[in-house]
């Protein structure tokens, strides 16, 4: 079986269109390492400042601190082995149905001697639950969750005033709960079968519940279901971080020998910009990291800062690993250049120029396969305005106007000529990062 491989997106500052290159480049990863569902790819984000994988997933309301069962990147580096153990399942299935019961023989107990009214009331909206989730069954972990979450229905959470944890899950999702609630009403009273009503609560379910393991993302990239999975931030997180010292980053080469073990071919992370500590911490245990950055002043300085900062780190960790000389630890990524004028290539010589004494002043860890104007990532108009994986079906929320003028982008004969050059080099870069693994 071969050893999990951990690849890392960096850039010394925000705007180098980092998480936009990760995301195209996992597209070509897939097929260069030949993953599938049989060996998968994890997708982690790491930037707890800026979560931008979690945003362009769709995931800002997955990842939560509110149930101990749930999952996000901070719990999993603070406390890896027992976030992974048994596949995130623990114990059998249980029937959603019994959510409705505990959460009313809960208000009883709680609500003893209350009026028949408001006893009827709650026994008949829990007895309305229980029809429309009649033969659906969840994972333990989850159902722990479904539990609390059962009760926020209506009635039930207002009646309960004396539980405060009741109050508290009630409040922060009594919106998004009761939206929950009536889109399965609105399945369970359409003329749909018996068949495509389940499906589609399941469906809804999924889409509503709260991460209790790892979210399958892979329909973004056009791959079989199970080939991409992903691990999101708490957006509202405020515990403990991600630490640049000995335990974080024991729990993320626990995370990479356990990935190993599950048959994950890789583990990519989009790290914190700068002097973050997850990015000191990426740089100490990834196989590769991609240093992104634009050819400008700013950018190309700060970079050569960080790389004398890191370059002992770096010579360490490759020590550690015997790593072939041949095969580098950091591939130096010129994102956004443009070459549309003949002032563009004025600039960019001298941009390239100072870009590729990084790369010599570290020759020893450092790839310039991309430090010239043909393989760097060249401006993709279309980014200026929406983050899209070239060559796939965009899945966020488009109205037809906007679908029809972004269709072109599906297949790379339609692309206009600087999506190309990017696709080509994100191709490459996917390659490129195989190889120095």
């Amino acid at each position: 079986m071969d050893n999990c491989k951990c690849y890392a997106f960096y850039s010394y500052k925000g705007g180098s269109g980092r998480t936009t290159t990760l995301l195209n480049t996992t597209l070509h990863l897939i097929n260069e390492m030949q993953l599938s569902p049989e060996k998968p790819l994890l997708l982690i984000d790491a930037d707890l400042e800026s979560a931008g994988l979690t945003y362009y997933f769709d995931c800002e309301d997955k990842f939560t601190d509110d149930f101990h069962e749930c999952i996000h990147t901070c719990k999993l580096f603070n406390s890896v082995e027992p976030v992974l153990s048994d596949n995130r399942v623990f114990g059998t299935s249980g029937r959603i149905t019994r959510s409705f019961d505990v959460a009313l023989d809960g208000y009883f107990r709680a609500e003893e001697g209350a009026n028949a009214q408001t006893v009827n009331a709650a026994y008949e909206k829990c007895e309305k639950m229980k029809e429309m989730f009649a033969g659906i069954t969840l994972p333990a972990n989850e159902m722990k969750v479904f539990e609390r979450i059962a009760d926020c229905c209506n009635t039930v959470k207002a009646a309960r005033t004396t539980d405060k944890k009741t109050l508290d899950v009630g409040n922060k999702y009594t919106s998004r709960v009761e939206v929950f609630f009536q889109k399965i009403e609105e399945i369970h009273t359409s003329n749909n079968s018996a068949q495509d009503k389940k499906a589609l609560k399941m469906q809804a379910i999924e889409e509503f519940m709260p991460a209790t393991k790892f979210l399958d993302v892979s329909k973004y990239f056009n791959a079989p279901k199970g080939t991409v999975k992903f691990l999101g931030v708490d957006i509202k997180y405020t515990g403990k971080r991600i630490a640049s010292n000995d335990d974080s980053e024991d729990a993320l080469r626990y995370l990479i020998e356990k990935s190993s073990a599950l048959n994950y071919g890789a583990v990519v992370l989009d790290s914190g910009a700068g002097v973050q500590s997850s990015a000191d911490l990426l740089h100490r245990v990834s196989d590769v990291i991609v240093c992104c950055l634009r050819p400008s002043q700013q950018f190309i300085s700060g970079t050569k800062t960080q790389y004398s900062d890191y370059g002992n780190i770096i010579r360490r960790q490759r020590e550690e690993k015997q790593k072939d000389s041949s095969k580098k630890t950091v591939i130096l990524l010129p994102t956004a250049v443009s070459c549309n004028s003949e002032e563009d290539s004025v600039f960019a010589k001298v941009s390239f120029n100072k870009i590729r004494e990084i790369a010599n002043a570290h020759s020893q860890f450092i790839d310039d396969t991309f430090c010239n104007v043909q393989n760097c990532i060249h401006e993709v108009s279309l980014f200026k305005w929406h983050e899209q994986i070239l060559g796939t079906p965009d899945l966020h929320a488009l109205d037809e106007v906007e679908k029809q003028e972004l269709k072109q982008y599906e297949s790379y004969e339609d692309m206009p000529e600087d999506a190309k050059k990017a696709f080509d080099s994100y191709k490459l870069l996917a390659k490129r990062m195989n190889e120095n693994s």
